[in-house]
């Protein structure tokens, strides 16, 4: 079960509370393994034990970096600058590694594989250094684990959020960090595009990246249908004609219809139903949808 929109909507309360915000490590996973996730937290408090750890989940799929990274995207603006979120999905000690801190003040550190994909676009980087290999290379007790990867990317949060690591002093500037190829949002020739970035685990919506700023160039009111178009690398899926709705109770059950979410991002669900499901849709960098009015 995913814990990052649990999460999302507790990070004003610790960054209001008795914790710094420069003292907050967040970490997201792909390990799954609750014995792993304990031993890295193990880490991060032998560098320092006041230091706040939350978890962002450790669910991610296996090695799949877009989940990864879209996850972080709709996390991380929820919390204060100065928070550093530690991203270990497909971690590869042969990959070099990275620390980037973003336009809102947030560091996020992880390897250099496109974890920062949607990050970049929003809120945007304001500088991204190559984590140096020989920064942290052992923990600073005795420990009988094998160091891994994902130990380095811990204990550089947590020396960073700690203020024993400047973030100057975390290596040279990257230049252009990898990134995943997706369809950005945009408004052309009187039709919205996007991408659709995930399926909602629990309902079944499709989640988009298009903004209620693009959606409004539509002069779409409420009760209104617009045409939508779902494409999978290029090759159309579903096409139809969806009500505007506030709310799934809007529409008849069984109905489908576009709303805004609380992101502020354009979806599609059905009244009582999964749209995705429904219409055999999936989601990832090659998922697009256009709305034309």
């Amino acid at each position: 079960m995913r814990h990052w929109l649990f999460w999302a909507a507790m990070a004003l309360t610790l960054g209001t509370g008795a914790a710094r915000a420069e003292g907050i490590v967040v970490l997201e996973s792909d390990l799954g393994d609750e014995v792993e996730v304990a031993a890295l937290k193990g880490l991060i408090f032998g560098v320092d034990r006041g230091l706040n750890v939350v978890d962002l989940s450790h669910d991610v799929p296996s090695q799949d970096i877009w989940i990864g990274a879209y996850q972080l995207s709709q996390v991380v603006p929820s919390w204060p600058a100065g928070t550093v979120f530690v991203g270990i999905v497909d971690a590869d000690a042969n990959r070099p590694a990275l620390v980037a801190r973003l336009k809102t003040g947030q560091i996020v550190v992880g390897p250099d594989n496109g974890l920062l994909t949607l990050l970049a676009d929003q809120p945007g980087l304001a500088d991204v250094r190559q984590l140096q290999p020989d920064l942290v290379q052992k923990p600073p007790f005795e420990s009988p684990r094998k160091f891994a990867a994902r130990d380095r990317f811990a204990m550089a949060g947590a020396l960073l959020a700690a203020n024993k690591l400047s973030f100057d002093q975390a290596g040279p500037p990257l230049g252009e960090p990898v990134m995943i190829p997706y369809t950005h949002a945009t408004f052309v020739d009187g039709e919205v595009v996007g991408t659709i970035p995930d399926i909602d685990p629990d309902q079944g919506d499709a989640k988009t990246n298009i903004g209620s700023d693009l959606l409004a160039k539509l002069s779409l009111r409420e009760g209104e249908r617009v045409h939508a178009r779902i494409d999978q690398d290029k090759h159309t899926i579903w096409e139809g004609n969806l009500v505007l709705a506030r709310a799934p109770g809007d529409v008849p059950e069984g109905d489908s219809f576009v709303y805004v979410d609380e992101h502020d991002r354009v979806a599609l669900g059905v009244n009582m139903g999964s749209f995705a499901d429904q219409n055999g849709i999936g989601a990832g960098p090659d998922w697009t949808l256009s709305l034309r009015k």
